[in-house]
């Protein structure tokens, strides 16, 4: 019985991404046939059906009611984020949005898009079910390939979105403090100068 359901829903996965995969090639040739709506990121245009986006976010969901009521255009554009957001970041979200996988996170840049479009930790943004199993992904990917050197860089990047990184933050600067690399003995003042020799340091510890 447990076999039969796993199998039911493997199909269903299976069928959901092949209409995801359906939607980047409409896209790829501007012409929808089994797409109805077009989602705006950054000046960047996705394809998509609308019976996925309602059902899996309550922004989109709202946002698509307010459209049939108006009888506005068929695009919906997102404008609340706070960055530039690679293409790569888009069609990770839709790809969660329609088979619910996290593979489209397949680096840290695509990591650092989706954050920005989940929007504040708290509030989630987009309303989207599941929505703090995308951002764990994010997160460890961003966590996974960051390098000692660029933590200091990275946590800036972290704070420059706000509330939409706070674990992730919180991690990084975690890392930063505990890096032994990174921590340096306070240096004492000279409370005068003195004439150096050569074997003298430059400064007194």
């Amino acid at each position: 019985m447990a076999a039969a359901r796993e199998r039911g829903r493997e199909v269903l996965v299976g069928d959901l991404r092949r209409l995801y995969e359906r939607a980047r090639t409409e896209e790829q040739k501007g012409k929808r046939e089994s797409t109805n709506r077009e989602v705006v990121i950054s000046g960047q245009r996705y394809y998509a059906h609308s019976c996925i986006l309602s059902a899996r976010s309550n922004f989109f969901e709202k946002a698509l009611t307010q459209q049939m009521i108006e009888g506005v255009e068929r695009v919906m554009e997102l404008r609340h984020t706070a960055t530039e957001v690679p293409r790569a970041a888009g069609e990770a979200l839709l790809l969660f949005l329609y088979a619910g996988s996290t593979e489209g996170v397949s680096s840290s840049e695509a990591a650092w898009g989706v954050c920005d479009l989940l929007g504040a930790e708290s509030g989630d943004f987009l309303e989207l079910s599941g929505c703090e199993v995308l951002r764990e992904e994010c997160t460890d990917r961003i966590m996974g390939e960051v390098r000692r050197e660029e933590l200091a860089a990275a946590l800036l990047r972290a704070q420059a979105l706000g509330h939409a990184t706070k674990q992730l933050r919180g991690l990084l600067l975690e890392n930063l403090v505990w890096d032994p690399a990174r921590v340096r003995p306070p240096r004492r003042r000279r409370r005068r100068e003195r004439p150096r020799t050569s074997s003298q340091s430059c400064w007194r510890w």
